[in-house]
């Protein structure tokens, strides 16, 4: 595992990818971000909860989450030695290679090498989730751990209210993405190579406004975007 300095993570890979203004924006111009809506904070919530209820399918693993968001450097050096400590199972274990952190949700041993799995509390498996699992396997396997697997543990019918009552088993199912990680290597490694030269620069880069403002997530620069093209005292009514 690299100890260089992270450049982004897999939140401003997944930027990138539905559009690059966003992630240098996000980068360098954070406190241009639109507030963030309740019902976007309750799905992170309840993403946070069903993820730690997946590690009954897990148990008896080692939490390497770091004591702060920031403090990423704790957590790479757990897990490393937790790896060495012959730790089979880890949740959060991060990862830094190519400038790119990751951290895994679930991380086991197998005979044959190492198997990660990416929660999601979603029935339906998104490309979005795909995209974001293949670069958690490119992040592991360039950091050198033996990953054979990379699947997505995800729901089976949208949650009830009741969920916690019932077996983590009944809730879930696993699908099988490691081809496609394998297959999105050389693509991963390109588009990292034109995120790094985008956020060297120092301009904001010109990027008009359209549908990837909406899809696949709801960009969290409209705010700002909006107002470039249109703004104060710049209207019909200009004085």
């Amino acid at each position: 595992m690299s100890s260089k300095k992270a450049i982004f993570s897999k939140t401003g890979y997944i930027k990138g990818k539905q559009c690059l203004k966003s992630l240098y924006l996000y980068k360098h111009h954070y406190s241009q971000r639109d507030p963030i809506p309740a019902e976007r904070l309750k799905r992170f919530s309840l993403g946070s909860d069903f993820g730690i209820l997946a590690r009954k399918l897990f148990p008896n693993g080692k939490d390497a989450t770091p004591s702060h968001v920031h403090r990423y450097s704790e957590s790479l050096a757990l897990t490393k030695k937790l790896i060495q400590d012959g730790i089979t199972t880890i949740y959060e274990a991060a990862f830094l290679y190519d400038g790119i952190l990751v951290y895994a949700d679930i991380l086991t041993k197998l005979n044959s090498g190492w198997a990660l799995y990416e929660v999601k509390s979603s029935p339906k498996v998104s490309n979005v989730y795909q995209q974001d699992l293949a670069l958690q396997f490119y992040v592991i396997k360039g950091s050198g751990l033996d990953l054979i697997h990379a699947s997505i543990l995800h729901l089976k019918e949208p949650l009830t209210e009741n969920y916690k009552e019932q077996e983590i088993d009944s809730l879930c199912q696993i699908s099988d993405f490691t081809e496609y990680c394998n297959e999105s290597f050389p693509s991963i490694q390109n588009e990292i190579l034109e995120m790094k030269i985008l956020l060297a620069g120092s301009r904001i880069p010109t990027i008009q406004m359209g549908s990837h403002c909406q899809e696949p997530y709801t960009c969290d620069f409209i705010g700002f975007c909006t107002q470039q093209i249109n703004p104060p005292n710049e209207g019909l009514f200009k004085e």
